[in-house]
């Protein structure tokens, strides 16, 4: 793993200070920050070598982790035996300061320099007593034993936290060990250092700054984050990071603040998302330990990932009563009222009037989505609500980025259907499944198989009659679409079918077929026919029929159109689940066979775009 050059800058700082008086270092390492590779690299006797050169023979140095302290004298006997003086002590002494002291002091009459490194030292706390912290911070001062220790956090703040939690189990803290250390915070990548990790795993350089200023430069979440870049355009970048963040920033949450129930530096953090900080805000963000981290020095965030997280966390705490309100009524569809509510908040509250006026617009957009059966003024406004809010830059969008770019994935139903019903003002008798069939070679199918599984998703909330009249043509539109388009079969104006074809559907179908007059509209049992007896001849994972059995079934399914159509009907439960599973089977093959992912078909509902922008809100309102 590539190391940010202040990584290694400070490695040397470390190395050359073990050679003077005193040098004892707290090295600040916030998550992700690759601390692990940091102290590998401080440690390492070649890197020792080309800083201070045959001086690297004079250091005694026992590098300690995890397991080194789960307890006191497990800690003392794991310092003298990196230490090498085992021999030179009386090893099985049971008090862990008299076998520190003698372990330094044996260091110390080989005219060696005790330097003790410790990884994680915060997990070391609950294990280590006050003895511990006053005997180190004596041998410091009197036997110049340099220690170099890592916390997420500077030693103040930590004892600060401490108290706060009443941690009882920490004796360690209540020492005067630290005072006088130096404190050293781990940063990331520079933009020449990203766009070094990115050339060598095949990325484009020029999305380095995107990544740098994305992800802090944080070499662990780079790191993470490369391999995938490769199969990103620049616009897929930002979205697909976005899905990450609460992964790989959590841990770096959980450390903002003092506590769980603090929130201070999270509304900070939060609040730069969308505009940079005056000078106050940005003033208290930059006293924390890895203010520099996070913020620039114009006051802007400089690592947005943090700032996405920050969001989706401040969602979870207590709401303000105007989202509430809102969220209530969403959550009942009275989209009217609720839109009616945004406008007030919007003109009466100054300080998050953009953040109001955007959730109008997703609410309004929403609102026609939710109704998918709706007509051509419906779509156009959720088409042009879309489009403005596609066009918006990252910043303008505030906190509800990622919710915006999950509505942007309705835009190619949308203009599909816009399209459409503006066609068929001028032609009348031009059906819609016809249209689609025309549009395939410009704009693929997608759209066409998302808004059929729509319908079938919100059918499924309906009773059983409602339901099925819903989708009652699903099969058909399906058949229509797939048999124009992969097998040249023209449902709307039948060409005449040979007799040497008309013998083969005959012979498929185990009935005498009767060819349909030319230019005919082909109604579903003789499209059905015909496409199986040409998909016959194809691979059987390359059919939408697998064969006769599976063409029989369909037709006995689709018998209970014809009842519907053509008197008074009635439906039973059964009748809609087993016509919304013939639909289902359908959609899934057809969507497999155009080679669209499950993920691809399914486009967010409204009422889970609107839950993301009410948690965008609520963020920001507490921000």
């Amino acid at each position: 793993m590539k190391l940010p050059g202040t990584h290694i800058m400070l490695c040397k700082e470390i190395v050359e200070s073990w050679l003077k008086k005193r040098s004892n270092y707290i090295v600040v390492s916030p998550p992700m920050c690759a601390s692990r590779h940091f102290f590998k690299h401080l440690s390492h006797d070649e890197v020792i070598y080309s800083y201070i050169g045959s001086s690297l023979h004079s250091l005694c140095i026992a590098k300690m982790d995890t397991e080194d302290f789960r307890s006191e004298i497990v800690f003392a006997h794991k310092v003298a035996q990196k230490w090498g003086v085992v021999e030179s002590i009386n090893f099985s002494e049971s008090d862990p300061v008299t076998l520190l002291n003698a372990a330094t002091i044996a260091v110390k009459e080989r005219n060696k320099i005790p330097i003790i490194i410790i990884h994680r030292f915060h997990e070391a706390l609950e294990n280590l007593g006050e003895s511990i912290g006053t005997v180190l911070r004596n041998l410091e001062h009197d036997m110049g034993l340099k220690t170099v220790v890592e916390l997420p956090i500077s030693l103040p703040i930590l004892r600060e936290r401490w108290e706060l939690a009443n941690k009882t189990k920490s004796p360690f803290l209540a020492s005067d060990w630290g005072q006088g250390h130096r404190s050293k915070c781990l940063k990331g990548l520079n933009e020449h250092e990203v766009a070094a990790v990115l050339v060598e795993h095949g990325v484009n350089a020029e999305f380095a700054l995107d990544v740098q200023r994305i992800t802090g430069g944080l070499a662990e979440i780079v790191n993470d984050l490369v391999e995938d870049l490769t199969r990103m355009n620049r616009g897929g970048l930002e979205p697909y990071i976005r899905s990450r963040a609460r992964e790989l920033c959590e841990r770096l949450i959980d450390w903002l603040d003092a506590s769980s129930d603090s929130h201070t530096y999270k509304k900070l953090v939060a609040r730069s998302v969308a505009n940079k900080l005056d000078s106050k805000d940005a003033a208290t963000l930059l006293s924390h330990d890895w203010g520099g981290l996070i913020l620039g020095r114009d006051g802007s965030l400089i690592f947005k990932m943090l700032g996405w997280e920050c969001l989706a966390r401040l969602s979870s705490v207590v709401d303000n009563p105007a989202v509430s309100s809102l969220d209530e009524l969403i959550n009942s569809r009275n989209y009217n009222k609720a839109i009616e509510l945004i406008g007030l908040y919007e003109g009466a509250d100054g300080v998050d009037a953009p953040a109001w006026a955007l959730m109008r617009k997703i609410t309004s957009a929403c609102k026609i989505l939710d109704n998918i059966f709706g007509n051509d003024e419906d779509w156009r406004h959720a088409r042009d609500l879309i489009t403005e809010l596609q066009l918006l830059d990252q910043q303008s969008r505030l906190g509800f980025g990622s919710c915006i770019e999950s509505l942007v994935r309705w835009l190619p139903l949308a203009e599909l259907m816009c399209d459409y019903f503006l066609r068929s003002r001028v032609d009348n008798n031009l059906r819609f499944e016809q249209y689609v069939c025309g549009e395939i070679a410009v704009r693929g199918s997608l759209a066409f198989w998302q808004l059929l599984y729509l319908r079938l998703e919100t059918a499924k909330d309906m009773p059983a009659f409602q339901a099925l009249q819903s989708v009652i043509t699903h099969p058909e539109s399906m058949l229509q679409v797939y048999a124009r388009d992969k097998l040249d079969l023209c449902f709307w104006k039948a060409e005449k079918l040979s007799d040497e074809e008309v013998k083969q559907i005959s012979e498929f179908a185990k009935i005498p077929f009767r060819a349909p007059a030319n230019n005919a509209v082909l109604g579903f049992a003789e499209l059905i026919y015909i496409s199986s007896s040409r998909e016959a001849k194809l691979p059987p994972e390359l059919r939408l029929v697998s064969g006769f059995d599976e063409m029989q079934k369909f037709l006995k399914s689709y018998e209970l159109r014809k009842r519907q159509v053509h008197s008074t009907s009635f439906v039973s439960s059964n009748d809609w689940i087993n016509y919304s599973e013939l639909c289902s089977s359908m959609l899934s093959k057809l969507a497999k066979l155009y080679g669209e992912s499950p993920k691809n078909v399914i486009l967010p509902p409204a009422q889970t775009l609107l839950s993301s922008a009410i948690n965008s809100l609520k963020a920001i309102s507490r921000a």
